[in-house]
């Protein structure tokens, strides 16, 4: 599975709101929230199963874990549907990268800092 890590200077709480955020404002549904893992949705499967490519859909799996003082990892995983054919691999892939942007972004006007970004 496809995967974007992050390592950042920022708590577990505001790790988690943030990515909430950033997720809500590109039109995220949150499906399933923990203190430390939430899964987020764009789009329909039943749509993308219809109509292929022209629809976006992504499942990410995020998961936020301590690393070391002060700092927090945070994983973004996808997995590309069959149904949606090679392209979804470069699509699904691109729109991660885009949260994980935005989530640094709204990270860095919050005082936070990303260390590393690793993969997507």
């Amino acid at each position: 599975m496809p995967l974007i890590t992050l390592f950042a200077h920022a708590t577990t709480d505001q790790a988690m709101d943030i990515i909430a955020s950033a997720a809500r404002h590109q039109g995220y549904v949150i499906d399933d929230e923990t203190n430390t893992r939430m899964t987020l949705r764009l789009g329909s499967v039943f749509m993308s199963i219809l109509l292929g490519i022209f629809v976006k859909y992504i499942v990410i799996a995020v998961r936020v874990k301590p690393h070391d003082d002060d700092e927090v990892r945070l994983t973004l995983e996808w997995e590309n549907p069959w149904w949606r054919g090679i392209f979804a691999s470069s699509m699904n892939a691109s729109t991660a990268r885009a949260l994980a942007d935005l989530f640094e972004e709204m990270l860095e006007e919050e005082g936070g800092e990303v260390l590393e970004r690793k993969g997507g």
